[in-house]
């Protein structure tokens, strides 16, 4: 009876991350062991946990995988305390006015409108690019998985956590651009 119960508390959990819009980075995830083939499992010590020691990067991994983010397509999402509506989705726009959304995949490989960005993105790429050849043709059509690829690696975790740290930080830095009437 236990095990039966564990086994349905493990599918029901697997079917709310899938069925949340905000958690889409770990639809379809594959955990990658050390020394095994990349699986399937609901409730494990993920890699990014053990892998990534500092603190701040750690963070930073985390909160991209499960959307709490400072990017306004979380931000926008709720209301706030000077803006009483919740902002549409297609009006969540990037902060540095390149008037695409706020996205985490906007954030990490497109948005072009700050220097102190795009240099961080350089940097990051040219890093990866020996490891993850996809990196090098990333677009709008496959960004998403672009950045799992990255994210699910062990050899990989390390530098796209503390990337995605740095990220947070320039956007951090600016203020988000709210749309009129909000």
């Amino acid at each position: 009876l236990a095990k039966e119960v564990h086994t349905t508390a493990l599918k029901l959990l697997d079917a709310e991350v899938h069925a949340s819009t905000r958690l889409y980075m770990l639809h379809g995830r594959l955990e990658p062991l050390k020394d095994e083939v990349p699986k399937k499992i609901t409730v494990v010590l993920r890699h990014y946990l053990q892998l990534v020691t500092n603190s701040n990067h750690r963070k930073a991994i985390t909160r991209l995988l499960v959307s709490q983010h400072p990017l306004a397509i979380e931000r926008m999402r709720y209301k706030q305390r000077y803006h009483r509506v919740e902002v549409p989705r297609h009006q969540r726009l990037c902060r540095f006015g390149c008037r695409e959304v706020e996205t985490v995949e906007h954030a990490l490989f497109f948005c072009k409108k700050s220097a102190a960005l795009v240099n961080r993105r350089e940097l990051f790429m040219s890093e990866m690019q020996a490891l993850e050849p996809r990196v090098s043709w990333v677009g709008p059509w496959n960004a998403t998985n672009v950045l799992r690829a990255l994210i699910f690696r062990r050899d990989t975790i390390c530098q796209v956590a503390k990337y995605a740290y740095k990220v947070f930080a320039i956007f951090s830095e600016e203020p988000m651009v709210w749309p009129e009437g909000t």
